[in-house]
């Protein structure tokens, strides 16, 4: 097959496809307007059905009303509750029922009679008769499908629903002769639970609810049926002989979404529409005739198919030419790709595929190294701000295009470098994991760039695991002098950090500078700024304007006389007047002056030689009494700022003044304290008693007993009490707290040994006492 030949019977044959698009349309169009008069006809018949299902609700409605009116009737109540002593009812009593019955005569069209049936005296009762239940059944009542004990079974039923029994033919005095009546029963006595007592049955007139039906089948041209909710059919419009054809499936029609019905009704298939009352769960069902509801869509199909054939006559004369017209381009673009590519042209070759894969292989390529260069952007500009910040790229090869490829975008020539440093984070993580430490760099990344990023352009580098680096560029209208906004923002960024994250970070920050040059500049500056945090502590922001100013003054405050008191306040166990000295050198140092970074170093390393030297001279004693491992030196070691180190130093002073105190007292009232001490650090223990403390403190009980009582004046019972009871009080003002929590808290398993001991000593009981705090 030729190349041409190939070609051109795929035009052709593409537009003999396109001939089929009339043809669709056309069956589209029939089956849409097959489905509209569908619709049509199941929404005509849904509000034809809804509206003989309100007629008829209503009309049952006022039935339910009556039977219940009758189930309260005194004297019908009287009936159901009477006594076996008290022997058989007298006629009278039957006599003013039917009188009650009588009283209903004409209220409802629907009620062709009425009864009450009472089980205990095998008797039903009428307006115009009382008789046993066998003989109303088979003088007044005889039902031509359905014999006594069916009947009676229908009339025993249990439970508050009202049950139906479906249209049948009666026999009776009454009528004269056979009527079909649709039965109504309502057990007795109403609401109650357990067996019913007996019932009160309406005779619905089934002429009535057929006459309303087939007035509206000569409407609607519809058969209409109507079943219970258990689907039993109960009646139908016109006659029974056109409902014969589908008995069969009328639980399929129920219980599916049959909407058509194939089988023949009086010769012709029927279109099926349910409804469901919502008030008595009947059905209703609309049977349409098939054929009055395709006479229009004949006509429809007559003109879609006229339409199909004058398409398919002009389409194929049209697509022979267009065929021939549309191949000379394609002709030419085959043969230039045959040889650009050294390709001979011959039989058989498919020019569709050569066009295909010439484009195919061309778009792979340009996405392959899009993909390579979008994969390698971030790492190309984070190399890049590396080198800029470190003064390893030249200002003047750059250009807009290569800042583009990167990402990079800078809109003035001024710069400021911010360096953040993650001090602690107490609550986002647990452990020290590379994947949790990149969700903190995320975090701060991100709400950096967000605070910053309306009047700076902001590009973020990770310098170490802890640290970011971020490059700010003003954007333009932003004047120099305006430089609250910077530091407005890098405030809210620590706040938010530290509130919603607990993150706790240092903050280094730059001067603003003009010219990318000056970035390596301001890096050392931000970084130089960060390391200020050993005189002003972690957490803290600096600016590096701070820093010069601090180096105009090269001293720090820590006078040799100074020295000298506190270490005479020190060895005479003074501490209030050491923490007078030491807030005295904080005051001078950090709030009166600012100390260069230098400074703070050399004034650390000064006060850490005078503790050296007061522990040095402290006396064997007073060093024996610290706990074992107590080592003040090694704790100095361990703080990196100058404010943990103040902090830690005022601590070892507060202990070695209480030491230098407690030595120089009786050593009886020293362990007496400690007694005390140690209950009222631990009265939240369960396991606290005279015996634990005894062991904690190497005594016999008897001995500690009365070793605590000498020194201190009270039981030692009574002091542990004392401690828990004057706790609890404190606990007691916290109404998140419940009693029994309380308890737990201050050392008692149970509430109730709380309550007793809280009652003894305070007069009240702790519900009473909270209740005296509110007020």
């Amino acid at each position: 097959m030729s190349r041409k030949f190939n070609f051109f019977l795929t035009l052709f044959l593409t537009f003999i496809l396109m001939l089929t698009f009339p043809t669709l349309l056309t069956i589209a169009l029939y089956h849409n307007m097959n489905a509209i008069i569908k619709e049509d006809v199941r929404n005509s018949s849904q509000a034809m059905l809804k509206q003989v299902s309100l007629m008829i609700d209503s009309r049952l409605h006022e039935v339910e009303q009556l039977a219940v009116q009758l189930s309260f009737h005194p004297k019908v109540l009287q009936m159901l509750h009477r006594q076996e002593a008290l022997g058989p009812p007298a006629p009278q009593e039957f006599l003013d029922i039917m009188n009650a019955l009588a009283s209903y005569s004409s209220v409802n069209e629907f009620i062709r009679d009425r009864y009450v049936y009472f089980q205990d005296q095998d008797a039903v009762v009428t307006p115009y008769v009382k008789s046993q239940a066998s003989t109303f059944y088979r003088l007044y009542h005889h039902y031509e499908t359905l014999d006594e004990r069916q009947w009676l079974d229908f009339l025993q039923r249990s439970g508050n629903e009202a049950g139906f029994l479906p249209a049948m033919n009666i026999a009776g005095r009454v009528s004269g002769g056979t009527e079909r009546m649709i039965t109504y029963s309502r057990p007795i006595p109403y609401g109650e639970p357990g067996p019913s007592k007996g019932a009160v049955v309406f005779m619905i007139n089934e002429q009535q609810i057929r006459s309303m039906l087939d007035n509206l089948e000569g409407a609607h041209q519809a058969t209409i049926l109507i079943a219970d909710k258990e689907g039993r059919l109960l009646t139908q419009s016109g006659s029974g002989e056109r409902y014969r054809g589908i008995e069969k499936d009328l639980d399929a029609i129920l219980h599916s979404t049959l909407t058509e019905y194939a089988e023949s009704v009086s010769g012709e298939r029927m279109m099926v529409t349910k409804f469901v009352s919502p008030e008595t769960g009947w059905h209703y069902i609309s049977l349409v005739p098939h054929s009055i509801m395709m006479a229009k869509v004949n006509r429809v199909e007559k003109w879609a198919l006229t339409l199909l054939g004058i398409c398919i006559l002009f389409g194929l004369t049209g697509a022979y030419f267009l065929s021939r017209r549309l191949y000379s381009p394609i002709r030419s673009l085959v043969a230039s790709i045959l040889k650009r590519d050294n390709k001979e042209g011959g039989r058989g070759i498919a020019e569709f595929s050569l066009i295909e894969e010439t484009l195919s292989n061309t778009w792979k390529s340009e996405a392959a190294l899009q993909e390579l260069v979008d994969r390698q952007a971030p790492v190309i500009q984070s190399n890049f701000l590396n080198r800029l910040l470190k003064g390893l790229v030249d200002p003047e090869a750059l250009n807009a295009e290569s800042l583009r490829f990167m990402g990079i975008r800078f809109e003035s020539d001024r710069f400021a470098v911010i360096v953040m440093e993650v001090d602690d984070f107490l609550q986002l993580v647990r452990g020290e994991t590379e994947q949790q430490w990149a969700m903190i760099r995320f975090i701060i990344s991100n709400i950096s760039q967000e605070l910053l990023g309306e009047r700076h352009e902001v590009y973020v580098v990770e310098t170490d695991l802890h640290r970011l680096v971020l490059l700010v560029n003003r954007k333009p209208g932003d004047s120099a002098d305006r430089g609250l906004p910077l530091e407005a923002a890098i405030g809210e960024i620590k706040s938010v950090i530290e509130l919603k994250f607990n993150i706790r970070m240092s903050i280094g920050v730059s001067e603003i500078r003009e010219q990318v040059r000056a970035v390596p500049g301001c890096y050392t500056e931000a970084l130089e700024a960060l390391e200020y945090r050993i005189v002003k502590g972690k957490s803290s922001v600096t600016y590096y304007r701070e820093i010069d100013q601090a180096r105009d003054r090269a001293r720090y405050y820590y006078p040799l006389d100074v020295e000298m008191r506190l270490t005479n306040a020190i060895r005479a166990g003074d501490f209030e007047q050491a923490d007078q000295l030491l807030k005295h050198i904080e005051q001078m140092n950090f709030h009166a002056r600012q100390i260069s970074l230098e400074m703070g170093r050399l004034l650390y390393f000064n006060m850490m030689s005078t503790l050296i030297k007061i522990w040095n001279d402290a006396s064997e004693r007073v060093q024996g009494l610290f706990a074992d491992g107590f080592e003040p030196l090694q704790r100095l070691s361990a703080c990196t700022t100058l404010a943990e180190m103040q902090e830690q130093i005022r601590l070892i002073y507060q202990k070695i003044c209480d030491s230098v105190v407690a030595s120089q007292r009786d050593p009886g009232a020293v362990l007496a304290e400690q007694i005390a001490g140690y209950i009222e650090d631990h009265y939240a223990e369960h396991s606290l008693s005279l015996n634990s403390l005894a062991d904690q403190f190497r005594l016999t009980p008897q001995y500690l007993s009365g070793f605590f009582k000498k020194h201190t004046g009270y039981n030692l019972a009574d002091y542990m009490t004392r401690v828990r009871v004057e706790r609890a009080k404190t606990l007691l003002g916290d109404d998140s707290l419940s009693l029994n929590r309380i308890a737990e808290l201050v050392g008692y398993a149970k509430d109730a040994g709380l309550i007793r001991v809280f009652k003894k000593y305070v007069g009240v009981t702790p519900g009473k006492y909270r209740e005296h705090m509110k007020d």
